[in-house]
């Protein structure tokens, strides 16, 4: 963004486009070197080719990509380190999961349990103790340096250390890390009363959900049986293997579409990893076979297949970027522009709840809350300090999205924040005619 000279929603789409990229180009490598089998170049191509749209299918929430390149980047440092283990690659690898856990603490509790697993595998006839060891050490090493920009912003930035360690105690509070959705299971499919594709996407996806934990259950199974035995196994798919099991957890605690594309890589990565070593024709057939499942089932997440339909999207100009969007998400645009040249002109702030936290970036205005996402139930406590910097901003209007997540009615905003909801019934005033008053609650200061 800085190299562009420009902080529009393009620049960041830009820069994700420039990591999808390279962690594409990464992984494509290895399955490149993999391919021990090889016989002629055309046929390696077309399969590295196939492999490419495999993966671009499965990276359909673009505004996810940097969770889905580090998952790729894990697994990439990891068959690194069971190809050579050298004192640099454990470093390596340490690094990349500290780095990791600050782009996501999710991220670095999944790369230690992978890298747990490989020193596993690694100890399996393992001769030199010492250097095992000594390895080791140097991953724990590696975690803490790259683990130093996070632990720079708790010194740095003022009240980001309480928050950060609240945010942790959430959630044990919870006891979830995430909203759950039931598992979309194949024999769920409705091939009776839902039209065809329909039905049939929804058997695929639920079948990638069946073959993810299949795939995390047996590779481990698989790996460390061959190790044991003395067999070489593709560093890849030793990596992809102790990636599965963690990432699975991902996938399942939301499960749906985006987040099963965002828990889905390990074990995508080691089947074409597996399939490499198949001869060349049923190799291409089988990752052909892959290709058209994976767009298939996906093709709903990616917006620029949306918008090839006729009229299904518009349009807008954001900042300096000319967008194209559906039309719903069009229509909230004009309606926050509407609130903010009427009720909050001048860069006077505003709230809005629970959900659109991209309203703020729209104006480039500064939340007055803490919590831009508000999806689960909070405290008392911590209604009352949101409360008070609520009140501290003076917003010009508050728009409340009175619809239930997941159908759930518990997750209204006004029974999750309860405390802030009745705040502003007593010192706000509806505002009328703006909306579909039915989902959007819209108040103004009395």
């Amino acid at each position: 963004m800085w190299l562009s000279g420009t902080n529009g929603i393009v620049a960041v789409r830009d820069t994700l486009a420039i990591l999808q990229g390279f962690s594409l180009a990464v992984v494509l490598w290895w399955l490149a070197i993999t391919d021990t089998r090889q016989k002629s170049v055309g046929v390696g191509v077309g399969f590295i080719i196939i492999a490419a749209l495999v993966l671009v299918a499965w990276m359909g929430p673009r505004h996810k990509l940097y969770d889905i390149s580090i998952s790729i980047g894990l697994i990439c440092v990891l068959a690194n380190l069971v190809r050579c283990s050298s004192r640099i690659n454990y470093f390596s690898a340490g690094l990349f999961t500290g780095l990791a856990a600050y782009f996501g603490r999710n991220h670095g509790v999944y790369g230690a349990v992978a890298a747990c697993g490989v020193f596993f595998y690694l100890s399996i006839g393992c001769i030199d103790w010492r250097s095992w060891r000594q390895g080791i050490a140097l991953y724990v090493v590696g975690i803490i340096v790259g683990y130093l920009p996070m632990l720079a912003t708790m010194l740095l930035a003022h009240g980001f250390t309480t928050a950060f360690i609240g945010s942790i105690e959430f959630i044990f509070k919870v006891k979830e890390t995430n909203l759950p959705l039931p598992v979309p299971w194949p024999w769920l499919a409705s091939f009776g009363t839902a039209p065809p594709a329909e039905a049939l996407r929804a058997l695929l996806l639920g079948l990638f959900f069946v073959a993810i934990a299949f795939f995390a259950c047996l590779s481990i199974c698989y790996v460390l049986w061959a190790r044991k035995k003395g067999r070489a196994i593709p560093p890849l798919l030793v990596a992809c293997a102790f990636c599965a099991v963690p990432y699975l957890h991902y996938a399942y605690s939301r499960a749906d579409m985006s987040h099963l594309a965002q828990g889905v890589f390990p074990a995508l990565i080691g089947t074409l990893a597996l399939i490499v070593s198949v001869p060349s024709k049923p190799r291409v057939l089988a990752a052909g076979a892959l290709c058209i499942a994976s767009w298939f089932t996906t093709a709903q997440m990616h917006p620029g297949l949306q918008c090839l339909e006729r009229g299904a999207c518009v349009r807008v100009t954001v900042g300096n970027d000319a967008l194209r969007m559906d039309q719903s998400t069009a229509r909230n645009v004009e309606l926050l522009r509407q609130l903010a040249n009427q009720f909050a002109p001048v860069g006077q702030s505003f709230f809005v709840a629970p959900f659109m936290p991209g309203a703020y970036a729209l104006f480039r205005a500064r939340s007055p809350t803490w919590e831009i996402y508000t999806a689960w139930p909070r405290s008392d406590a911590f209604q009352r300090e949101e409360i008070a910097r609520i009140a501290a901003s003076k917003p010009g209007f508050i728009l409340i999205d009175d619809d239930s997540l997941d159908g759930r009615d518990a997750l209204r905003y006004r029974n999750t924040h309860p405390l802030i909801y009745q705040y502003i019934q007593t010192n706000c005033e509806r505002v009328r005619n703006f909306s579909d008053e039915t989902v959007y609650h819209i108040y103004r200061p009395r």
